[in-house]
């Protein structure tokens, strides 16, 4: 539906259909507005930017509902330009700038359930990857985090922490995700992680776990910034988490103590850890995207793989590693080289169903050669 915006020095912003009719409730601004243009972010979805007297450039859906500040000048904002993902910011000092936008993609995965924010910034849309079902949650506000574990669903809005879980009687494949509690809590944090009955906040080189009901319970502080988080499972309330550390360090910690375990230490930042289904192996990426595989009792080094940017464990085989980079997938397994997939790997979706025989046949065909039997049917 073509829709009017309008804003004027009433600090009212209004919106009206073609024939001037409005079609929306008044929203009001704390400022007085000097420009309003528009910045799509993609060619089915628009935002709203307003400023003036604020000194900003603020993001507003096209239902009027504020997102986030975008920039803040040294005066009054008077205009503002947007042309694919540039901006052109003038004030009333005469200075004028240029600026990139760009939105940050926000998910989270666990086990064959994906979620990420929607386009529009204020939805999330759920997807079963066995199914290819999804299902899509209005929030209405501004998605800062999810986090996903087991049942349980955790979205971060500006001013709250809403926690969805699935009924106790559904599937593996069930959908129906129903409000399970609200935390009025304001939080601010780079990454964000849920186990089965904490919520575990990172700030920096500060870790802290929280609550349901988003009372603190434990704290942490690591001699460097943290850059990943890994949960493990485990015992509600006292599971085991990974921490990948600026320094390269990888430590452990459980919920219900304060001790932190070094695992191992590489010579750069790490940017993704998986531990095998048997915790007898880890498979580290750095930020040089460099993997590694070590033997977690001998402290060993394995494997060593360049140009990766994605791995994970299989569920079924401790030994198979999916190894993704730029434009491949590959499966490692135990000493075997590695046997590309698929060489578009944004394609694997499409793919999926004939997966199996690319995957676990090379695989099951090594461990018959083996004499590994019971393990090669498994597949």
């Amino acid at each position: 539906m073509d829709m009017i915006a309008l804003a004027d020095w009433s600090r009212t912003l209004s919106f009206f259909d073609a024939n001037g009719l409005q079609v929306q409730n008044d929203r009001n601004l704390t400022f007085d507005p000097l420009f309003m243009s528009q910045f799509e972010n993609t060619p089915d979805n628009s935002f709203i930017l307003v400023g003036g007297s604020n000194k900003k450039v603020m993001l507003f859906t096209l239902e009027g509902s504020y997102l986030d500040t975008i920039s803040t000048q040294n005066s009054w904002v008077w205009a503002c330009k947007t042309h694919q993902n540039k901006m052109a910011i003038g004030c009333q000092d005469g200075s004028l700038s240029v600026q990139e936008l760009s939105l940050m993609t926000v998910h989270s995965l666990y086990k064959d359930r994906y979620a990420c924010r929607d386009t529009n910034c204020t939805d999330i849309l759920i997807q079963h990857l066995l199914t290819g079902e999804k299902v899509r949650i209005k929030c209405r506000d501004l998605v800062k985090k999810i986090a996903v574990y087991e049942k349980t669903l955790a979205i971060q809005l500006p001013e709250r922490v809403i926690l969805y879980e699935l009924s106790d009687d559904s599937g593996t494949t069930d959908m129906n995700y129903k409000v399970k509690e609200k935390i009025s809590i304001k939080i601010e944090c780079s990454l964000l992680v849920l186990c089965s009955s904490n919520l575990i906040l990172c700030q920096e080189k500060r870790l802290q776990s929280l609550s349901f009901s988003g009372q603190l319970e434990k704290e942490w502080l690591f001699e460097s910034p943290i850059r990943y988080i890994k949960t493990i499972g485990g015992v509600p309330r006292h599971e085991s988490l990974l921490v990948g550390l600026k320094n390269g360090q990888i430590q452990s910690i459980f919920l219900h103590n304060m001790f932190q375990i070094d695992v191992i230490r590489l010579s750069h930042s790490i940017r993704c850890i998986d531990l095998n289904s048997k915790h007898q192996k880890i498979a580290v990426i750095d930020e040089k995207n460099k993997c590694f595989i070590y033997d977690l009792s001998t402290k060993q080094q394995l494997f060593e793989e360049s140009n990766v940017t994605s791995i994970a464990w299989n569920a079924n085989f401790e030994d198979l590693l999916c190894i993704a980079g730029p434009g491949f997938i590959g499966v490692k397994a135990e000493h075997l080289p590695i046997q590309i997939v698929n060489n578009q790997a944004f394609k694997i979706a499409h793919d999926f169903p004939n997966l199996k025989s690319d995957v676990y046949l090379p695989y099951a065909l090594w461990l018959a050669e083996n004499e590994r039997f019971i393990e090669a049917q498994q597949g």
